[in-house]
């Protein structure tokens, strides 16, 4: 807005912006306007502001002023005498209804207006009139931190210390329900008291309201402030006061019999707990003790494969168990190429089935799927040399269902290693089965 106009998505510079009056000849034959970055036409030489004559000669094809034909390649810069004329007429700011007196020729009024003093800004405290990002609510720019300081919607907190942020013109208000203002005695004894612990005084503390005496069964009230029926009371109940006494004392003294008592029992039942919790934790060892006898224990693993020791061979195929080889990591020739991989056994009456198990490790988005290596599973021949053993079983397979949004793991197809197979060799010895992974 400039002067009482509204120029939205104006092309053109307004001429009531202009401290001179300019000529005609400078003036856009299509907007009427001084021309905004002015251009001109190869073959009439008729002058525009790029963003007029753009998409009028792309839609029509011919100069607006000669109609003659003309096409986007003919039209070019303004000559630098005609464009450094334009460049140095002197503007008003466009903040002048604002307020701003400046003017500056046209290459400096940019740097100028953006860092204008008369610029709207908007008061950041919610709920100001100055707040809101429409209409004429803005403020200048060069008052906003003085406004920002003064303004009463700005938030504080409560002076008090009890927690609570207001707007700064909440104050008599949040003042009338704060817990910690301090407020008259409702009864009239000349005590300020804060409003959370006013009942409190009212019971325990009130010059002016009736107290009861202190000692536990005695009936005696009177006006806290009256201290001569205090001192008549405390010397005429010296006895009863005593007796009293005496009766609490022997009250807390059974108590803390009963409460001895109670703590024995509590420690020797703790202590057959701690002996049953011994008891436990040494069943649980040798449960443990039972389970590895009877599952995988890894003899080497690297990024290309895996050897396992099973064991327990006997009880699983007794039990026709399922077991899980311990998962580990391993990359492709490709670098940061890594999978998971993990081998399962599943012990039945036929024999034992193989298959592994492949999942993204920890670049899943460098994976190329599908998973297309060969998987060699291989039972070992335990009389060989260590690590040069006869692999007398190879069963090589591809993957058969591969990882997608809904499954992120990949089944290898299952092979069954017959019980004929198993005991044709030496692949069992002391209840252990050498099992050897290889990926290629």
């Amino acid at each position: 807005e400039y002067m009482g106009r509204t120029f939205k998505n104006h092309m053109g510079i307004p001429r009531e912006r202009y401290v001179q009056p300019v000529d005609d000849e400078f003036l856009c034959s299509i907007c009427h306007e001084v021309l905004e970055q002015p251009v001109t036409l190869n073959r009439c030489d008729h002058h525009f502001c790029r963003q007029c004559i753009t998409p009028h000669i792309t839609e029509t094809a011919e100069c607006p002023v000669c109609r003659g034909a003309a096409h986007v390649n003919d039209i070019r810069p303004i000559s630098r005498p005609f464009n450094n004329f334009l460049n140095k007429q002197k503007l008003h700011c466009r903040f002048l209804v604002r307020g701003c007196p400046e003017t500056c020729a046209m290459e400096q009024l940019a740097t100028h207006e953006k860092d204008c003093g008369f610029a709207p800004a908007w008061c950041t405290n919610k709920g100001c009139p100055h707040h809101s990002y429409e209409g004429m609510n803005s403020i200048n720019r060069k008052d906003l931190s003085e406004h920002i300081t003064e303004c009463e919607w700005q938030t504080v907190s409560c002076k008090r210390g009890c927690g609570m942020r207001f707007p700064s013109n909440q104050i008599q208000n949040h003042k009338s329900t704060c817990d910690l203002a301090k407020l008259k005695c409702e009864k009239g004894c000349g005590a300020r008291v804060p409003r959370k612990d006013m009942q409190t005084h009212l019971d325990e503390e009130c010059m002016v309201c009736v107290g009861k005496c202190p000692v536990s069964g005695c009936t005696f009230t009177a006006i806290r402030g009256d201290s001569k029926k205090w001192e008549t009371h405390d010397r005429e109940s010296g006895v009863q006061h005593t007796r009293l006494i005496t009766k609490q004392l022997n009250v807390v003294l059974n108590d803390l019999h009963s409460a001895k008592r109670e703590l024995d029992l509590a420690r020797e039942e703790s202590e057959k707990a701690n002996k049953k919790l011994k008891s436990t934790t040494e069943e649980l060892q040798a449960v443990k003790s039972q389970l590895a006898a009877v599952g995988w224990s890894t003899i080497h693993h690297d990024t290309n494969g895996a050897v396992w020791a099973v064991n327990g061979i006997a009880a699983n195929r007794r039990n026709e168990a399922d077991l899980y080889s311990p998962e580990f990591t391993f990359r492709t020739s490709q670098p940061y190429y890594r999978y998971s991989f993990k081998l399962n056994m599943e012990f039945s009456p036929d024999g034992i089935g193989f298959y592994f198990i492949v999942r993204p490790g920890p670049v899943p988005e460098t994976l190329r799927w599908p998973f297309n290596h060969r998987v060699h599973v291989k039972v070992a021949n335990q009389v060989e040399e260590s690590f040069s053993r006869e692999t007398m079983l190879d069963h090589s397979r591809l993957t058969q269902d591969l990882p997608s949004e809904d499954n992120t793991e990949g089944l290898g197809r299952s092979v069954l290693l017959t019980n004929e197979q198993l005991d044709s060799g030496d692949f069992v010895m002391n209840d252990q089965l050498i099992v050897i992974v290889s990926l290629n």
